[in-house]
């Protein structure tokens, strides 16, 4: 217990890197929305069950530029201040695997979290 706390202690007083949950670039006249996930699959995946997620991953990040317009576009464009002044009507998403350290019996997000990298 101690050594769990020790750890907690010392991960909370480390200097974070730029490692939040997003970030947005605008490059190419495109805007770019970088997304960090605790789950990306690989394109290694064998199993059904994980080439199921990496096809549905694939698909989101294909639809995402038009789930993005119906829902969003409008109400973005219409409040640059609030939202920035990018290109919303051309707009792409990119899945990033999160990493992290991992000690066995904690959990990932809390250790994440006291470490002010959260996804």
């Amino acid at each position: 217990m101690r050594l769990r706390y020790l750890t907690c202690v010392l991960l909370a007083l480390l200097p974070a890197p730029a490692a939040f949950g997003g970030r947005i670039e605008d490059a190419d006249g495109k805007t770019m929305i970088h997304l960090t996930l605790w789950s990306v699959p690989s394109g290694l995946a064998t199993t059904p069950s994980d080439r199921a997620k990496l096809e549905s991953h694939a698909e989101f990040v294909r639809r995402y530029p038009d789930l993005f317009a119906e829902k969003y576009r409008d109400k973005y464009k219409a409040d640059p201040r609030k939202y920035g002044k990018h290109n919303w009507d051309n707009v792409e998403i990119r899945l990033r695997q999160a990493s992290g350290i991992s000690v066995e019996g904690m959990e990932t997000d809390l250790l994440s979290i006291v470490a002010d990298m959260a996804p």
